[in-house]
């Protein structure tokens, strides 16, 4: 690992600490940047980012959380693949308006991931995803275009609900 990677690792926990030590709530200001890089060196094995990003998310991180469920949610992220985990994760963090939550919990309802096939409920999801999040980023659109293709006018409505 270089040089510059431990310093830019060890600076963010430190900064994470020092906060909760002098009495500031770290965990309500971790960024979405900070948990996606906490993410990564913990997919790349870092157990000491994991149990950062695991505190982060149970103290109520939304980005914390979210990322917590990317890494269940796929192989390799450095927790074994677990979608019913990711799906709890994802959960929290949509329940809290992460856009890219809802997005992804209806992802793994529409196929039935950690959680009973319903394209109802991914419906649902997916446009309460897109109405928090008119961004092009949003993949919540496209998706819930791809689901309504596959449902009828009375799922549809259901979904809209």
């Amino acid at each position: 690992m270089r040089v510059f990677e431990r310093f830019v690792r060890a600076g963010l926990l430190c900064a994470l600490v020092v906060a909760a030590l002098l009495g500031g709530n770290a965990w309500a200001e971790l960024t979405e940047a900070q948990a996606d890089a906490l993410k990564t060196q913990a997919a790349a094995g870092d157990k000491a980012a994991l149990e950062t990003l695991k505190s982060e998310a149970q103290q109520g991180n939304a980005a914390a959380q979210f990322n917590l469920g990317l890494m269940y949610a796929n192989k390799g992220q450095g927790v074994p693949q677990d979608y019913a985990q990711a799906v709890q994760w994802y959960r929290k963090a949509a329940e809290q308006g992460d856009a890219d939550a809802q997005n992804n919990l209806g992802a793994m309802y529409a196929n039935g991931q950690g959680v009973p096939q319903s394209k109802v409920v991914a419906y649902a999801l997916c446009n309460l995803s897109a109405a928090l999040d008119s961004s092009k980023n949003n993949k919540a659109t496209g998706n819930r275009s791809s689901l309504a293709d596959e449902m009828t006018n009375q799922e549809i409505e259901a979904g809209r609900r």
